[in-house]
């Protein structure tokens, strides 16, 4: 996507269609979690929890993680058609991990036409530190972020016929 870069300091006010003043983006959020992590420290995937506290990585978090798989194989497909049936076109965020393991939901996505938004792999240590850079890929390799970004980019690329 190519656009023409203006700071807001230097563009009058943003106009939308008919006068609206809000615009709504609706996005389904894509994301593939482990169900277990090899460590003891505690492991907490992201969205709105079941279980108060997060467990230790390798104690499996069935509560949390059964109400995301059926969002993955049942509750996502329904959101595309009820969209659909509204004419809506919704954007997509997801992680690699969706992108190599769950297929189903990346195909329908770009059959939709949805716009897409991927993002890489759960981070190991802290921002700026040296594992900011690199990320632990399938088998524990270390792979580049680049790398990554072309394996996504192709994944995606299949999906939508480049």
């Amino acid at each position: 996507m190519e656009y023409d870069y203006s700071a807001i300091v230097d563009r009058g006010p943003l106009r939308w269609p008919d006068g609206a003043r809000v615009a709504l983006i609706p996005t389904i959020n894509l994301e593939t979690w482990d169900l277990v992590k090899d460590t003891d420290r505690p492991y907490y995937a992201g969205g709105p929890p079941i279980l108060p506290d997060p467990l230790p990585g390798d104690t499996p978090d069935f509560p949390n993680y059964t109400w995301r798989e059926y969002g993955q194989r049942v509750g996502v497909f329904r959101l595309f058609e009820t969209f659909d049936a509204a004419g809506v076109v919704p954007s997509c965020t997801f992680n690699a991990v969706t992108a190599q393991r769950r297929r189903a939901m990346l195909d329908r996505m770009t059959r939709k036409r949805a716009v897409g938004v991927h993002h890489l792999v759960q981070r190991r240590g802290r921002r700026g530190g040296a594992d900011h850079q690199r990320s632990k890929g399938q088998h524990g390799r270390s792979v580049s972020h680049r790398d990554l970004r072309r394996w996504v980019d192709r994944c995606v690329g299949r999906c939508v016929g480049r």
